[in-house]
């Protein structure tokens, strides 16, 4: 039975000896008796979903897992992160929990949470904890004001447990005031008397009214929005009468002037609401004589709709109160100044509401926020820039395979022929067999998107993420195809193939300008190799195709392009121009650090071999989960392969032309 104790999860009804509702038992008996360790493991495993997991509500959860962390920290271990695990990790987790460690520790050695910051997300304050909150009684905590301008600054208060003064347990800084983690340090560096002053004076107060005042029912740190109720005394009432008489006065003037502002907004208002109706009376009857005189809109006798836009609002004063549900400003002053939503319910919902249409639609754009709306418009959508996708364009062949590796038979040598004369031998010769080899290398993409996202753009999101995704892809294969390593996963691209052809524009040191002869060099070096065939193009930056255009003779006269205005695609020297951003034009050659790379050859002879289309996979329940995500992934198989490394030319020392 204490070994089931250990290791499984009960509730009150199951076990009488347990006197709260749900825990997970790791004492010899009550909480006051040593811990076990075993049984410290064995409810850790089964709160992270260890055999199935633990029915606790969602809200207990993290006190549970803090209470069971500072029994790791009292076995000089480190407890495991409070998250999702899988039944694998699990095991690993909690394999040797058991190994060399103590068998019990007094509960009174726990190692409690040291005072300190707390800037979770989770709050509405930032927090500095003088004690822990497991040191106090529960339900005995008060909020005091000690700073009311804003930014405001409040204390947290309660009775320790088996004492009946006021303790101060730590201090809130909201962070709807514009406090921030540094801010809140720098107020307690520059009043390091405030707990003392405040445990003096402040608490004594509240410990006498906290006697007759009912239990909040909150404790220090579990309320999700990091706030307690407020003390029912605040430093006005150590004020003599005839002060707060004045205070009163003074509130109440303040009162009277808010409510006359609200009563003017609210007649401006209803002025406005008037006006409106009145020009939906003049819209009905202009319709009403046009259809007169042409018919309904759909020419159907019963295809007009019955109209009801005429509405008369009634006029809000302070005299006469408005419907529950039609807003009224009146209600909103008098429920800000009662502390009592009660008396303002519909006000509430109105403004939370607001609230969040307001959130959605001015929330941050580059992550998103420009894309929720009052209009959505996804097929206006301003895409992102891209680099050109050149090598497909420019008609490099696309091979689709099923099996892997693929292997291509190429020849690497011809017969040779001879001359023979009559009833002479004829000489043997034979081909050089050899092969290309493509294997699938993966091309891949993950982000993921906010479900708020989908829903508030109409789930266009998710398809301009699609395609940014299938973009960025093509730019990656793109790029391989031209200068692809060939190591680390990636394709070899022409740049680095065995065997092609080049041209120095430089010395062979440093690199050299733009030289149309140089150019012409590189055509020669394709055609010297009887590969000047197919569809010959050139790929370069467009910085190159700017300085083709610089060049001029002594008379000051293009030497390329002479005609601005020319609509036709750039051609050099018979062959079509292709240019693409993804070409550097920082290249370090000896002393020149703006080199660039010109690529001239058969495109045809460049191969990019798939295995597949691209696929796109969305996954609502992928790692993004826990943040309200979509994860979208990309996978892209492809290699890439050159039939004849002769076809091509390539040079990398091109310096720019100033």
């Amino acid at each position: 039975k204490r070994l089931r104790k250990m290791h499984a999860w009960f509730q009150t009804g199951e076990d009488p000896t347990l006197r709260r509702n749900y825990k997970l038992p790791h004492h010899k008996g009550d909480g006051a008796q040593p811990v076990v360790w075993r049984g410290v493991a064995a409810a850790m495993a089964a709160l992270l979903g260890a055999r199935g997991g633990v029915k606790i509500p969602e809200a207990d959860k993290k006190g549970v897992y803090n209470h069971l962390a500072r029994h790791y920290k009292q076995f000089d271990k480190e407890p495991p992160e409070l998250r999702d695990y899988d039944e694998a990790e699990l095991k690993e987790i909690f394999a040797e929990v058991w190994d060399d460690i103590p068998e019990t520790r007094d509960a009174g050695d726990m190692v409690l949470e040291r005072p300190g910051w707390d800037d979770s997300p989770d709050y509405t304050e930032i927090r500095y904890r003088i004690r822990d909150p497991e040191d106090f009684e529960p339900d005995s905590f008060r909020r005091i004001p000690i700073k009311k301008s804003k930014p405001r600054v409040f204390a947290v208060a309660g009775r320790l447990k088996g004492e009946k003064t006021m303790t101060l347990q730590s201090l809130r800084f909201p962070k709807g005031d514009g406090w921030t983690l540094d801010k809140a340090k720098k107020w307690v560096e520059d009043h390091p008397d405030i707990v003392k002053a405040i445990g003096a004076e402040m608490l004594e107060d509240v410990s006498a009214k906290a006697e007759s005042a009912e239990p909040s029912g909150e404790s220090a740190d579990t309320r999700s929005t990091g706030t307690v109720p407020e003390a029912k005394t605040d430093t006005a009432e150590s004020k003599n009468v005839p002060e707060l008489k004045q205070e009163i006065e003074m509130e109440e003037k303040e009162m009277e002037k808010l409510l006359e502002k609200i009563d003017q907004i609210s007649g401006n208002f209803t002025q406005l609401v008037d006006k409106i109706a009145e020009i939906e009376k003049k819209v009905d009857a202009v319709q009403s004589r046009q259809e007169r005189l042409v018919g309904p809109p759909d020419g159907g006798a019963d295809s007009a709709e019955p109209k009801n836009r005429e509405f008369k609002p009634r006029r809000k004063s302070q005299a006469e109160m408005p419907p529950e549900d039609e807003f009224s400003f009146v209600r909103l002053a008098l429920a800000l100044n009662n502390r009592d939503w009660k008396l303002a319910e519909y006000e509430k919902y109105a403004i939370e509401e607001t609230s969040k249409k307001r959130t959605l639609t001015f929330g941050t754009g580059s992550a998103g926020g420009y894309w929720v709306a009052a209009e959505f418009l996804p097929e206006q959508f301003i895409e992102n820039l891209y680099a050109n996708i050149v090598v497909r364009k420019a008609g490099a062949r696309v091979l689709t395979f099923k099996g892997a590796p693929a292997k291509i038979p190429k020849a690497s040598g011809s017969a040779t022929a001879y001359w023979v004369s009559e009833g002479g031998s004829i000489t043997a010769s034979d081909m050089t067999a050899a092969q290309l080899e493509l294997s699938p290398k993966i091309c891949a993409g993950r982000t993921s998107i906010s479900n708020l996202l989908l829903e508030t753009s109409a789930a266009a999101a998710e398809q301009i993420v699609r395609q940014d995704l299938a973009q960025v892809i093509a730019e990656a294969v793109d790029l391989a195809a031209l200068r692809g390593t060939g190591s680390g996963g990636q394709p070899t691209g022409i740049a680095n193939t065995s065997n092609i052809n080049t041209v120095t524009f430089g010395d062979g040191t440093n690199g050299g300008a733009l030289s149309l002869d140089k150019l012409i060099d590189m055509v020669y070096e394709v055609e010297k190799d009887n590969a000047l065939k197919g569809t010959p193009v050139w790929i370069v930056h467009p910085r190159t195709v700017r300085d083709l255009r610089k060049l001029k003779d002594s008379q000051n006269r293009p030497l390329v392009d002479p005609d601005p205005t020319a609509s036709s695609k750039g051609m050099l020297y018979g062959f079509p121009i292709y240019t693409t951003t993804q070409i550097p034009i920082d290249l370090t050659v000896g002393s020149n650090e703006d080199c660039t790379e010109i690529y001239f050859g058969n495109i045809e002879d460049l191969i990019i071999g798939e295995w597949g289309t691209v696929r796109i996979d969305v996954n609502p329940q992928g790692p993004s989960w826990s943040n309200d995500a979509v994860d979208i992934k990309v996978v892209y198989y492809v290699d890439i392969g050159v039939r004849h490394a002769e076809s091509f030319c390539l040079a990398n020392d091109v310096t720019v032309v100033s």
